[in-house]
């Protein structure tokens, strides 16, 4: 009489491909069910002489981990951001000063560097909301604390990354949201790269707010604004 200890059997797993996959972790739980005896009619026979008193049916498991590659270098000086006239430069607010009409837009740069494999998301935090409007951060006069003002952030990337969807559009100048909007702003990494360049253009503008900065001026106006890099999409 023999006894058979020990059974195994192989199982493929198929998977997409885990660079078209989210960052995340996903899982999964198989019923195999198979009749094992002395019958060609069972899934596994063994012959007249063999007797199965084991389990039928097998449970697996599965429990899979995909994590991208998502980094962000600030280049230098990226942490501080001086908003001034459209063109770009101090000259702006020279010809203000010496009679010129007002300016009707004031922008800022922070650069960075970007590597990444998978997807992603990104959006802001502010210390302080401008409003109920998405996307808006605060910024407030250090002569007048009452008085505010909207900054908003737009993001532009290199060309392997586009914004996910039917249109595989660049991402340039894409306005950043204060939450995660996954029906807008996941960014899909054609082909991963190391330190392709990046920035965030931070802007101030209409006539109403550009009023509200000259009020007491000369004047300050500060704020926080966090950018959130944020390769857990769903979590």
């Amino acid at each position: 009489m023999a006894t058979l200890q020990n059974i195994s059997f192989a199982y493929e797993l198929k998977l997409p491909d885990p660079l078209s996959m989210a960052s995340g972790i996903y899982t999964n739980v198989d019923t195999l069910r198979f009749k094992i005896g002395n019958s060609a009619l069972l899934d596994i026979d063994f012959g007249d002489n063999f007797i199965w008193k084991g389990e039928n049916e097998v449970i697996l498991k599965f429990k899979l981990e995909v994590a991208h590659d998502l980094k962000v270098t600030p280049e230098f000086g990226a942490e501080k951001v001086i908003l001034v006239p459209q063109d770009g430069s101090q000259r702006g607010w020279d010809r203000y000063l010496s009679g010129a009409s007002k300016p009707t837009k004031l922008t800022g740069r922070s650069k960075f560097r970007l590597s990444s494999s998978g997807e992603f998301t990104v959006y802001v935090k502010c210390d302080k909301d401008f409003s109920q409007q998405d996307g808006e951060c605060a910024l407030i006069s250090e002569k007048d604390p009452s008085n505010e003002v909207p900054v908003r952030a737009l993001l532009t990337l290199a060309s392997n990354i586009v914004i996910k969807g039917d249109s595989q559009k660049s991402v340039t100048r894409q306005l950043l949201r204060t939450t995660k909007d996954l029906n807008h702003n996941i960014f899909h990494t054609n082909s991963p790269a190391q330190n392709y360049p990046g920035h965030i253009d931070f802007e101030v503008s209409g006539k109403k707010h550009i009023d509200t900065l000259l009020t007491n001026q000369p004047d300050t106006y500060k704020g926080n604004v966090t950018i959130v890099f944020d390769a857990n999409i769903h979590n």
